[in-house]
């Protein structure tokens, strides 16, 4: 049967452009079209349930996926290590693998006419993540820097200068592995006197889910005391939580977390009346 003249459609219902078997074609081919949808949608999201919404895009119109950051990877913690001295340079021993992401963290109690600087045996570039900053109790300057290591070197030697030998000087590495590790957030504060916890800076909000959080302290005391790490953090190569100190240090703990949001780093100290001050400093790492 053919198309319908102009007045048969108009006038008779019963009469159709398409035939009986071009209907059952078309019903089925609708059908099977809304099947393949479904079960195109369905394994979707199978797939998002295993690995998290978050890391699966469903493509729009034309197959092109919306735009969308994307929780990104904490970078994977390596190692670290600390150092101290009396009136010299801070030097630091790492083992390091090309493309490893380096944190260090130079402090001093001397605050007048002093200048902190790093260099290594590898020449690594370093980039300072904070300047030079002097707490506002006047016991500590301190600065952060960072750096990827260009060569593979079982015993890369760190060295935290100081221009001022009047007094010790502090310095500790963070160790790092990822792909494009990088420095997020950042935020000193001094530290209150005679206060448990130790809280770090706050951090501006960071710009994916998956950080790394590391709290630094730069600690001014007069006697020994136990610090004990924040809830979820590790204190790593330093040693297992509480660590026993007697004196002036600089310490790390890191945490990886899965969700943005701005950051601070809460210590127990014993014996707080033996903390006169120091500096705070929260650090997040992202990778891709």
């Amino acid at each position: 049967m053919g198309a319908c003249p102009m007045s048969d459609r108009r006038t008779d219902r019963k009469c159709s452009p398409v035939t009986g078997t071009d209907r059952k074609s078309v019903s089925a081919n609708l059908l099977q079209t809304m099947v393949n949808s479904m079960i195109r949608v369905s394994l979707l999201l199978l797939i998002a349930a295993h690995v998290g919404a978050a890391q699966v895009r469903i493509p729009g119109p034309g197959g092109i996926a919306p735009s969308g950051g994307g929780g990104g990877h904490a970078p994977t913690y390596l190692h670290s290590g600390a150092a101290s001295t009396g009136g010299s340079d801070c030097i630091l021993t790492a083992n390091v693998t090309a493309g490893d992401f380096l944190l260090i963290y130079g402090m001093s109690t001397t605050v007048t006419s002093n200048t902190l600087s790093v260099s290594d045996t590898n020449s690594n570039t370093y980039t300072a993540a904070i300047a030079q900053t002097t707490t506002s109790d006047n016991l500590t300057i301190n600065r952060v820097w960072t750096a990827t290591a260009s060569t593979t070197n079982a015993a890369l030697s760190i060295t935290v200068n100081v221009t001022s030998t009047t007094n010790s000087a502090y310095c500790l590495y963070e160790q790092y592995s990822g792909t494009s590790v990088a420095l997020d957030q950042i935020s000193l504060r001094t530290l209150t006197p005679s206060t448990s916890p130790m809280v770090t800076g706050t951090t501006g909000t960071t710009t994916q889910a998956n950080e790394e959080v590391i709290g630094l302290y730069g600690l001014a005391v007069v006697g020994g005391f136990d610090i004990t790490a924040d809830t979820g953090f590790s204190f790593g190569d330093l040693g297992t939580s509480p660590v026993t100190n007697s004196s002036d240090a600089n310490w790390s703990e890191h945490k990886a977390v899965s969700a943005t949001g701005t950051y601070a780093v809460s210590s127990a100290i014993t014996t707080p009346a033996n903390l006169t001050g120091g500096a705070g400093i929260t650090v997040t790492l992202k990778a891709n």
